[in-house]
């Protein structure tokens, strides 16, 4: 399901990831660029999975994300890869 707004396609739902990440951002009262330099991750890649646009985030970036989120990396590891969307990405 996709709607057009200026003329780009805008995922409806979120990933279960981007959910994870933006509610724990929010929590802490972080913007994207305040995540962003804790992270070490730019904020169109933060932007990116939050919204579900990346589909294959690596692992350090997961682990970066968790790291500056002071959550578990596993969690979101498991937000990641036991997404709809990795159903068919090999090993």
């Amino acid at each position: 399901n996709l709607t057009i707004r200026r003329g780009r396609p805008k995922m409806e739902a979120m990933t279960s990831l981007g959910k994870k990440v933006q509610k724990r951002r929010e929590e802490l009262n972080l913007t994207l660029a305040e995540l962003s330099e804790r992270s070490g991750l730019l904020p169109q890649t933060i932007n990116a999975i939050e919204r579900g646009a990346s589909r294959q985030p690596r692992y350090d970036t997961l682990h970066r994300l968790a790291a500056a989120l002071e959550e578990d990396v596993a969690e979101y590891a498991k937000a990641a890869y036991d997404s709809a969307e990795f159903a068919t990405a090999g090993g």
